[in-house]
């Protein structure tokens, strides 16, 4: 709040910060000073030192309430998680609270975008965060372990978003006790994913289909955030996609992209809630799961006008998928990479391919949505995206000994 001397001179009592700042002489004019108002930035008043005795303040009051959650008793609190039988129902207090001192270090970050240090890295969701159903289906070491060799030599090769060397080094630990809550919600959608229904209707009655669905909701009420839990929840969006689950489908893809932000893959400039990738294949895999995140919100956005997009469009210097087996075998090397703008005659890896198919549908939607060009306009603009995508299919088409595995490219410019 700004000070003033007296009602009769309308001046601040100090300087302004940017004028402290940058040792400029101040006229301390109110609302803003002359300075500030020429060069159209925000004039601040605010006496520094309250400031900092707020921030310190509220730092003693996190911490007061972190103690408080992390001692209280499960006798104090109604339901616990280990009651939670049946169809799975969804986790009440106890499993709430466990999660809850970690998550004010991350509505700190995500409410002040000027905190650029990461938060330090939350402890895992606890296993006593899973329903007793989902345990159910998960009996067994080597049940888990078979799920997860099935999907990276099925789902895996059209979907590349899950790396394979960071999964296995991780369920080295995971799969030898009971796994934390995200990976064991990650092992269920991966079997979920490679079973085939009868029918679209047994698809949304299915035991497991509705069990995943429960237990992804419970670690949302609990405060959850992680890459594990996002990659489930797009093999949800999948799976209700490929069986018909309408409009489902289109409300999860549209809480994977919001929850990819929230995390901040999506821009390397946004708040980082995830830790500091250690190796390119941990970058890369970020990057993977974004572009995906882009390609399924295009894909269902194509069935029906006037839905916006809520993922921004990509920027012509946007990297591209890298090679697949590179990534997958977790070379050293940073492999050669390319950007959106590069040529379309480069060699690329398919799911780089679909990426760029992806991003030429997002332009058709952005014409068929927008009603307010003249008719010339429009028919110089369909004529334009016809070439477009008709040279890119050319290019694809080209490639015969690699064609089978561009298929999905070419699915989405045919949509």
């Amino acid at each position: 709040m700004s000070e003033v001397s007296s009602p009769s001179r309308q001046k601040a009592v100090r300087a302004c910060a940017a004028c402290q700042k940058y040792k400029r002489r101040c006229d301390k004019a109110l609302p803003g000073c002359s300075l500030c108002t020429r060069l159209r930035r925000y004039c601040d008043y605010t006496n520094r030192q309250t400031e900092n005795e707020l921030k310190t303040r509220i730092q003693e009051l996190e911490s007061l309430v972190t103690n408080h959650v992390t001692k209280v008793s499960p006798q104090a609190l109604s339901t616990p998680a280990s009651s939670s039988q049946g169809t799975g129902s969804l986790p009440t207090s106890q499993t709430a609270t466990s999660f809850y001192p970690a998550s004010l270090r991350f509505q700190k970050l995500f409410l002040d975008s000027d905190i650029k240090t990461r938060p330090d890295a939350p402890p895992p969701p606890s296993s006593d965060m899973i329903p007793a159903a989902a345990l159910s289906y998960l009996s067994d070491q080597a049940q888990s372990a078979s799920i997860m060799s099935q999907y990276f030599e099925t789902v895996h090769k059209w979907m590349p978003i899950i790396s394979r060397v960071r999964l296995t080094s991780l369920a080295d630990v995971e799969l030898n006790s009971r796994p934390r809550a995200d990976f064991a919600l990650l092992l269920l959608t991966m079997k979920l994913i490679q079973q085939v229904p009868g029918s679209s209707s047994d698809a949304v009655r299915d035991p497991l289909y509705l069990c995943t669905k429960e237990f992804a909701a419970s670690l949302d009420i609990a405060g959850v955030y992680t890459l594990l839990k996002l990659q489930a929840q797009l093999l949800i969006a999948v799976y209700e996609m490929g069986h018909g689950i309408f409009p489902a489908a289109y409300v999860s893809v549209g809480c994977c992209v919001t929850q990819a932000m929230t995390l901040g893959i999506h821009n390397r400039e946004a708040p980082q809630i995830l830790e500091q990738p250690r190796t390119w294949v941990d970058w890369e895999e970020r990057q993977r799961i974004w572009w995906f995140i882009v390609i399924l919100e295009r894909y269902v956005n194509s069935v029906g006008d006037n839905r916006p997009l809520l993922s921004a469009d990509p920027q012509t210097t946007s990297h591209l998928p890298v090679d697949d087996d590179a990534w997958d075998s977790g070379h050293a090397m940073y492999p050669e990479r390319l950007i959106l703008s590069s040529s379309k005659h480069l060699s690329a890896s398919p799911f780089a391919r679909l990426a760029q198919a992806s991003h030429l549908q997002g332009e058709v939607i952005k014409h068929c949505n927008d009603e307010t060009q003249s008719l010339a306009h429009v028919k110089n603009s369909v004529e334009m995206l016809s070439q477009v995508l008709l040279s890119f299919l050319e290019v694809i088409s080209k490639d015969r000994a690699s064609m089978m595995h561009f298929y999905s490219s070419v699915g989405v410019c045919l949509r």
